[in-house]
């Protein structure tokens, strides 16, 4: 019954997303610097509207410029002839395969949620609405997704690994006074994806499946 009454907390602190109809994926990667944490030094990566890209890194690396290429039905993009196939791109994230490697990027002009540091999870990791999980393929979208204005957002396809973890991150809150509770999900939870169980922080493999899905949410006492 506890569980039960968190799950419906959690659904009240989620639902109230924004309506407004949010940019499409290709305006997406016009609008702002792009940064990448997963690596040594923050490098950056800016892709004009005309067909323009700048990198930088802070360290340990040259700045570059050159031109790229996005082609929307087949969801690619060229990157100074470097083919990468984009995995999904909303107003706050960007992931893409390229030569065999993940990079995923945030939009520093926005503001991804953020997990609390008691939860365990990453800091910079990549934060979906999970719409349904079927056939080893999880269907994602922004994590503002609006059911009532699901016109809006796009759906992704993003493959599992065999091996799949899902969990369930509760933070519990009562005036200053904050406790972490992170249980792992049954098989048959996985109904309630989408349903009860939609925010969620995503783990991949070096071969671009996913490998771990945690279901996160804040509960007020």
């Amino acid at each position: 019954m506890k569980k039960f009454i968190a799950m419906l907390l959690i659904i009240v602190l989620f639902s109230g997303c924004s309506t407004e109809k949010p940019n499409a994926e290709k305006s997406s990667l016009h609008n702002g610097i792009w940064v990448r944490f997963d690596v040594d030094c923050n490098e950056s990566l800016t892709l004009s509207p005309n067909g323009s890209f700048s990198r930088s890194c802070t360290t340990q690396c040259h700045d570059e410029t050159g031109t790229y290429t996005y082609d929307t039905k087949k969801q690619t993009l060229e990157i100074d002839n470097r083919a990468a196939e984009i995995l999904f791109v909303d107003p706050f994230y960007l992931l893409y395969r390229m030569d065999g490697e993940l990079f995923l990027y945030e939009n520093i002009d926005s503001t991804p949620l953020k997990p609390h540091t008691l939860s365990g999870i990453s800091e910079h990791q990549l934060c979906l609405s999970v719409r349904s999980f079927k056939d080893g393929i999880l269907t994602v979208a922004s994590h503002e997704y609006d059911r009532d204005a699901a016109e809006n957002y796009k759906l992704w396809k993003l493959e599992a690994a065999d091996d799949i973890v899902f969990q369930e991150s509760v933070l519990y809150s009562q005036d200053d006074d904050f406790r972490s509770e992170t249980t792992p999900l049954r098989e048959s939870d996985w109904g309630n994806f989408g349903e009860f169980l939609t925010t969620a922080y995503f783990y991949f493999n070096e071969d671009g499946t996913v490998g771990k899905v945690i279901f996160y949410g804040e509960v007020a006492a």
